[in-house]
């Protein structure tokens, strides 16, 4: 059920048109109607406090000469463990393991990883684990791991202390995890491939979708009905098929059970709207399969899995990348997981296109909202006297038009409610991953006066007041009768608390313990995050050894 809602709700909205990390204390506040929104200004990502070079490095008593004396000293040593005075040898010279994210593959990581392995030397290695549990994931990386490191490290005669992994989303947590594990079970380093970890975009503090799992079913569920009340309305309206219209009239009363059904059978009536297109086959299955129970509980802020992995840290080397998108961050995120999921490498960088497709939805549903409100209140009123002729062009236009005055002024409301759930999605979606949360402020207390002129009755005036002595000051003055009412006032109202990537925000991003460097990817969300452009920077300064010279990896 709820994988039908939540695929079938994303696609639908997108294809109706033709289409910092802040403090509390540094909050701003984002308009929740994105029919008028404005994209709040972003700050300056605030650092945590970093250490440069994180020492001691790994060591392993077969490879002494490849550990530098002063890692801090880039002229003891030219980064590839040999020496300032000796000759770079060729092949690789590390081995490098990608780990993907929540739903991915061995593939995720096959575009970025093949560039830069073509650039660099060092062999890659992308395992693939299955996510039913954390505890699945834990074993299934483990042991895939610890093979795969002991082929590439011996086949190629690698330095096994100089293997490190970088992980995207969920593959950075699933990183820790390991090296946290890889100590605990003692694991020679020559199976041993987590020396070092790279996140990009995790959620090391925890991720808030967990949470909201059934809060964004029924926000989804608003959304169906919300759209196939108006354009399944006005597809009832507008037939002349008495047939078709019986047809359409008995799924539309199935009581969304089968919100598929009902959808397809509401939308397929109208050539412009197809739910089989590349948006609906390609683009969301990852999406559904997001809010699948089970191992997204299990990296919830309280979860055991995630309070384990705070309270672990050490001082082996590592770099903590995190994603900033602009607004609407979903629609972005979704731009590229549909348009750009096999781009070229460190293409993936043009996430504008279902944000044109999205705007020109909400402008749709506010055209449609207007011309039929516009058509209830000019529909001409049945008056047999003095005016027959009206009741009788009332009735033609009832009778072939299947409209009346109650059917238009029904239809201005369902593409009203449309449109709103529609200019809501940024804000609605935010909340649900922890970027904006609701503040709530008590504005006071309703003192209501009656006022009196001459003895005689003038009127009523209502005044917010802090509490009842307040409201006894009014009451005092002359001509003034007034009463207090306990019920308090609030006001409400969207307080950014942290920028994101679109699926986590920048606070848990951040959460590395001890991490060594961090690294903010403006511009980039989830999805770029693995094949963007700031990517390749990033990739390029940790291969330089600018964020520690373990990382040091020589060109080919």
């Amino acid at each position: 059920m709820k994988q039908y809602i939540i695929c079938l709700t994303l696609g639908f909205f997108l294809q109706l048109g033709p289409q910092s990390y802040s403090q509390s204390d540094a909050t701003s506040v984002v308009n929740c109607n994105l029919s008028e929104d404005t994209t709040s200004q972003e700050t300056a990502p605030i650092r945590p406090s970093i250490k440069s070079d994180p020492i001691p490095y790994p060591t392993d008593p077969n490879y002494p000469i490849n550990h530098p004396q002063n890692p801090n000293n880039t002229n003891s040593d030219n980064g590839d463990g040999a020496g300032s005075g000796s000759t770079q040898e060729e092949g690789p010279e590390r081995l490098i393991t990608f780990v993907h994210g929540l739903q991915g593959s061995d593939d995720s990581w096959a575009t970025a990883a093949t560039a830069l392995e073509s650039k660099y030397k060092f062999v890659q290695e992308r395992p693939e684990y299955d996510q039913p549990s954390w505890q699945i994931a834990e074993d299934e990386l483990f042991e895939d791991c610890k093979e795969g490191t002991f082929y590439d490290v011996t086949s190629n005669n690698l330095n096994p202390t100089k293997s490190f992994a970088i992980g995207h989303s969920l593959g950075g947590l699933m990183s820790r995890r390991m090296q946290q594990k890889m100590a605990e079970e003692n694991v020679p380093d020559n199976e041993n491939s987590f020396h070092g970890v790279i996140t990009i975009g995790s959620p090391l503090a925890g991720s808030e979708l967990g949470n909201k799992v059934h809060e964004i079913e029924d926000w989804l569920y608003d959304g169906i009905k919300a759209l196939v009340n108006a354009y399944g309305n006005e597809i009832l309206e507008n037939s002349t098929n008495n047939l078709v219209e019986a047809l359409i009239q008995s799924i539309a009363d199935v009581s969304f059970d089968h919100p598929f059904e009902t959808l397809e059978a509401l939308l397929l009536q109208q050539s412009e709207i197809s739910l089989y297109d590349d948006i609906y086959s390609d683009g969301f299955e990852t999406i559904i399969a997001m809010f699948d129970p089970g191992i997204l509980y299990e990296i919830r802020p309280q979860s055991a899995q995630i309070q384990n992995l705070q309270n672990f840290s050490n001082d082996l080397p590592s770099v903590c990348m995190y994603g900033i998108e602009d607004d609407p961050v979903l629609i972005r995120y979704l731009s590229s997981r549909i348009y750009s999921a096999n781009a070229p490498a460190f293409a993936d960088n043009n996430d504008q296109e279902l944000v044109d497709q999205y705007q020109d939805l909400w402008e749709k549903l506010q055209m449609k909202e207007e011309f039929y409100f516009n058509q209830y209140l000019n529909y001409p009123d049945c008056n047999w006297f003095p005016n027959p002729f009206s009741c009788t062009s009332q009735s033609i236009m009832e009778l072939f038009a299947h409209w009346d005055k109650n059917d238009l002024f029904v239809a201005s409301q369902n593409f009203r409610e449309a449109r709103r759930w529609v200019g809501n999605i940024n804000n609605s979606w935010k909340s649900f991953i922890g970027s904006i949360e609701l503040q709530t402020t008590l504005e006071g207390y309703y003192c209501q006066c009656e006022e009196f002129e001459n003895g005689a009755y003038n009127g009523m005036s209502q005044y917010i007041v802090n509490g009842q002595q307040e409201c006894a000051l009014y009451d005092s003055l002359p001509n003034q009768d007034c009463q207090f009412y306990q019920t308090p006032i609030y006001s409400y109202q969207m307080v950014e608390v942290s920028p994101s990537d679109g699926v986590v925000p920048v606070y848990s991003q951040t959460a590395y313990p001890n991490a060594g460097d961090f690294v903010d990817m403006i511009g980039s969300n989830h999805q770029q995050e693995r094949n963007d452009t700031n990517l390749k920077k990033a990739m390029d300064d940790l291969f330089s050894g600018a964020k520690g010279i373990y990382f040091k990896t020589n060109p080919i």
